[in-house]
């Protein structure tokens, strides 16, 4: 019985979700119509994975030096969610990782964001985000009773901002200390994300860029924030050195309560 109002409550929560997509998309002027994929990252064709290469690039400049390395990267990764216009003009990309931890001997599900890129006339546009939600709500349903959560790694405070409004906790912020289990699982996958390229740093969950933005920097220059916030603020005050390459390690809980939000 328990098992099964489970799963009453999970599709409610799963309808009342596409309801609020489908929603946005009708919203979104014809013009910035957006269509997203989810691709594994081996099953890219190679026109496809060229042409995700090039627009990469553009965003991550000292990352994957050659299409080669590129390709292998993918066929090593999880999967791809690939962002076009109703042209069929490829604008961004999230490429994910999906794998289970052990924290305190239970089983943890983590989807994390390896890379995120949007091209800048597309950055207020709800769809990459609507997507990435639409696949961990999926994946959910796929494991209703395992602790999951959502990692990635930002020098952007306008990436932090974003990730604030989509999801209804997230840590590190200002207006909460992280719960000791997050806390745990966050120092075991910030470890192991700065493992060629930076030191984690246990108390800020910053990862120090050891080659100071030579490595995997931003091909473009990151304004300042026009408009102060508490959470724009505790952003560059916890990760002082974004501008250099430095990167704050965030983590959400993807439970049935963070996706009604």
């Amino acid at each position: 019985m328990v098992v099964m109002w489970w799963w009453v409550i999970a599709v409610v929560v799963l309808l009342a979700f596409l309801f609020g997509v489908i929603r946005n998309l009708f919203t979104e002027s014809r013009s910035s119509l957006l269509t997203s994929t989810v691709v594994a990252g081996s099953q890219l064709t190679p026109a496809t994975s060229k042409e995700l290469y090039a627009l990469f690039r553009t965003f991550f400049e000292n990352e994957y030096e050659s299409i080669e390395k590129f390709r292998e990267g993918l066929s090593k990764s999880g999967d791809v969610i690939l962002f076009r216009t109703s042209e069929n003009t490829l604008i961004g990309f999230i490429l994910l990782q999906t794998r289970m931890y052990s924290v305190d001997g239970t089983q943890t599900l983590v989807v994390q964001g390896d890379y995120f890129g949007l091209r800048k006339d597309y950055r207020k546009h709800g769809v990459p985000l609507l997507s990435l939600a639409k696949y961990c709500v999926l994946l959910k349903l796929r494991h209703p009773f395992t602790p999951m959560y959502y990692f990635f790694v930002t020098y952007s405070y306008r990436s932090y901002l974003s990730f604030g409004r989509t999801m209804g906790s997230y840590y590190p912020c200002h207006s909460a200390p992280t719960p000791p289990f997050t806390k745990k699982l966050l120092d075991i996958l910030g470890t192991r994300a700065a493992e060629h390229w930076g030191n984690y740093n246990t108390k800020t969950c910053v990862i120090e860029d050891k080659f100071h933005g030579k490595k995997g920097a931003l091909a473009f220059t990151l304004s300042e924030p026009s408009l102060m916030t508490k959470t724009i603020d505790f952003f560059i005050q916890q990760t002082p050195g974004f501008r250099d390459g430095d990167c704050l390690c965030v983590i959400s809980s993807i439970s049935w309560a963070t996706i009604a939000h």
